[in-house]
């Protein structure tokens, strides 16, 4: 309906007025702000699951951040699509890899249920409710991603295909790993395979592609964030003068 926005900012302008465009504009912000730290520790859990060394999840993350660094001023993203085409290969193989394995290491003593553990509390029962929705974050850049194509009339087709892989893959899996461990599936579906070469690659892959959609919602908080200290400090420098 409004093809000529490419931000939430602009589209809550078109359709509800400046006001509604300010809502929208910080509270895409402060999700971006909240997800980066999450982008960040999950990828440290994947190192510290790829490589047996004393150091923690804290150092991972730090290890990791400075190896971003490089790119966090990028402000496009056709400076990182062949990121992020290996990372749509990454997550092919990772899904691949874990549905053959927990299929050949099925656990015989899985126990499936369709409630709630006994004695669980409110916190441990949200916490795979809170995983879904991180999983399927990705809509606060889409419009970002639309601004950015050659031939943005193609969105809705780029977007019902994407949706409709990744959707049934991310379920298949989920519902696979419980299957085949039941109430002893780990947290984070890797920890369920074996130690060896493939949980290795598993791990890097996953830190990887955990890393490039770090990369990707940086990408549209740094253009958002210099366009607010631009008109900042522009409306300073008129005040002044």
């Amino acid at each position: 309906m409004h093809p000529e926005c490419n931000s939430y900012l602009q589209l809550g302008n078109a359709t509800g007025g400046a006001k509604l465009g300010v809502v929208c504009k910080w509270v895409t912000v402060v999700s971006w702000f909240g997800v980066l730290p999450l982008y960040l520790l999950t990828a440290a859990k994947a190192m510290q699951g790829a490589f047996d060394t004393p150091l923690c999840s804290y150092m991972w993350s730090l290890i990791l951040a400075l190896l971003l660094s490089p790119f966090l001023l990028l402000r496009n993203l056709k400076s990182i699509e062949w990121l992020i085409t290996f990372s749509d290969f990454t997550v092919g193989f990772i899904v691949v890899s874990l549905l053959i394995n927990l299929g050949l290491d099925r656990d015989p003593d899985a126990k499936i249920r369709m409630t709630p553990a006994e004695g669980q509390e409110f916190f441990e029962a949200y916490n795979p409710v809170s995983s879904f929705i991180f999983a399927y974050q990705g809509q606060s850049v889409f419009l970002e991603i639309m601004s950015e194509m050659k031939d943005s009339s193609e969105w809705p087709k780029a977007l019902w295909l994407g949706q409709s892989i990744m959707i049934p893959v991310y379920t298949a899996t989920a519902f696979a790993g419980y299957y085949f461990q039941g109430d002893n599936v780990p947290d984070f579906l890797p920890d369920a395979l074996s130690d060896g070469p493939l949980k290795t690659i598993i791990d890097i892959f996953i830190a990887y592609h955990v890393l490039a959609a770090y990369l990707l919602n940086n990408v549209a908080l740094v253009v958002i964030n210099v366009s607010i200290c631009y008109h900042y400090y522009l409306c300073r420098a008129i005040t002044v003068w």
